[in-house]
């Protein structure tokens, strides 16, 4: 009985053993997680630089505006001097 008692003690040191590291294996994988979680939540949500992002994107957009804008307006001008003169020149011809 007591070499019983002695294997049974030992085989459930073992089994609390295994138990116990099982149980810091699954810790660990769980932290990893939490920590993994964080850092995806951290990055679409950083709302700081993602609005510093889109304030950057919108006056980048505002001034390639604003230089279309003047483009086209120098383009109509030119345009409409060109337009005239060659109306004054079909106006003026003798043969219609």
């Amino acid at each position: 009985m007591a070499v019983f008692y002695c294997t049974y003690i030992e085989g459930s040191a073992n089994i609390d053993l295994f138990l116990s590291c099982a149980l810091q294996v699954r810790a660990a994988e769980s932290l990893m997680k939490l920590i993994s979680d964080i850092k995806q939540y951290l990055i679409l949500n950083d709302f700081p630089s993602v609005n510093e992002a889109i304030t950057h994107n919108s006056k980048m957009f505002l001034n390639l505006q604003e230089a279309c804008d003047v483009k086209l307006t120098t383009l109509r001008d030119e345009l409409s001097v060109d337009l005239h003169e060659l109306e004054e020149e079909y106006y003026s011809l003798q043969y219609k």
